[in-house]
């Protein structure tokens, strides 16, 4: 069980990451400009 949770928190922990990088790229980006 111990090992199964440790995997979860660094998938939890991979994906906060990712949308902390998404987000900073976006606001540096000015946004998404959409057609």
């Amino acid at each position: 069980m111990l090992p199964a949770l440790v995997d979860h928190s660094l998938v939890a922990k991979r994906v906060i990451s990712g949308i902390t990088l998404a987000i900073v790229a976006f606001m540096m980006g000015g946004g998404f400009k959409l057609p």
